[in-house]
């Protein structure tokens, strides 16, 4: 059995960045007992999208949408069960690990759980160093000094660890480790949905900074269309492992064409819908204080 051909070098600013094509991608669901049929389901289903270079893309989606996974088979985490993923023009279908080294220099991702990513046995010096000692890229400590100015920590923070710093603090180191290699593609999985909405909204302003200055392709997987709207130019909206709707974000936003994507909008949390709501707990505090004084007045009266 022949061996999968090596990437072929090709003219990247001709393709955009990424180029999802016909993609499926099925599992096997483990039989309840030995004598269960074996079933699957698909986790992505004839999904087809392409993602312009230099451009701020989201993707979207509840839990189980397939959105996770998508961004597995572009960070070549995982291979399609059928059709193809290019990422610069080169084709990822069949490739193994010891032939992604192109794409482990290209593209960078910012998990959402900093802590669970970050060695806390490691200072942050040597986590952001980590990426560009595998690289062979020389002058590591510039470039490690220049990603932590870039995200906004201090200069003494290589000297600390991890369990030192807020979680909005991790998050920028986080950020600082994948930005340090320089890479095309920055991809942001759920990078602020474990923070309050302060420091969220800072995060936000960093990575489209960032994406702005060092002319990356940011794409960013979110389940919160607000925190898509903040910083994407273009949304792509999954359900059920099916791309359903993309475009121009504010278009999308203006004019859903599909009845998820108005439900996804409805379920976005507003100032006026978080007043009201605290109103109406206020409210029913204090008919509960009412209810609660009438029922003391007419014990003490019997």
């Amino acid at each position: 059995m022949n061996s999968p051909a090596s990437p072929v070098e090709t003219d990247d600013s001709l393709h955009p960045a990424v180029e999802i094509t016909d993609v499926w991608r099925r599992f096997t669901r483990p039989k309840s007992s030995p004598f269960a049929r074996t079933s699957t389901v698909d986790a992505l289903a004839d999904v087809s999208l392409s993602i312009p270079r230099g451009s701020r893309f989201g993707i979207v989606g509840e839990s189980g949408s397939g959105k996770t996974t998508l961004m597995r088979l572009i960070a070549g985490l995982d291979q399609a069960t059928s059709g193809t993923v290019k990422v610069g023009g080169t084709d990822l279908t069949g490739l193994r690990e010891g032939q992604l080294g192109f794409l482990r220099k290209s593209l960078q991702i910012v998990f959402q759980d900093p802590m669970g990513s970050l060695d806390p046995r490691m200072r942050v010096r040597n986590i952001v160093a980590e990426p560009l000692q595998v690289q062979g890229i020389r002058d590591v400590d510039a470039a490690v000094a220049t990603a932590l100015e870039q995200v906004g920590l201090p200069p003494d923070a290589g000297r600390r660890y991890p369990h030192q710093f807020s979680g909005g603090q991790r998050q920028r180191i986080s950020i600082a480790r994948a930005i340090a290699p320089e890479p095309e593609i920055l991809l942001a999985d759920e990078a602020v949905s474990a923070l309050d909405v302060t420091v969220r909204a800072q995060i936000l302003a960093l990575l489209e900074s960032i994406a702005m200055e060092r002319q990356l392709t940011l794409i960013f997987v979110s389940h919160d269309l607000a925190v898509v709207r903040r910083v994407c130019d273009q949304v792509a909206v999954l359900q059920n492992g099916r791309l359903i709707e993309t475009g121009p974000t504010e278009s999308l936003y203006r004019s859903p064409q599909q009845r998820y994507t108005r439900e996804l909008l409805a379920a976005v949390p507003t100032l006026a819908k978080s007043l009201a709501a605290a109103g109406a707990r206020q409210s029913a505090r204090g008919a509960g204080v009412t209810s609660a004084d009438s029922t003391d007045e007419a014990g003490s009266t019997a």
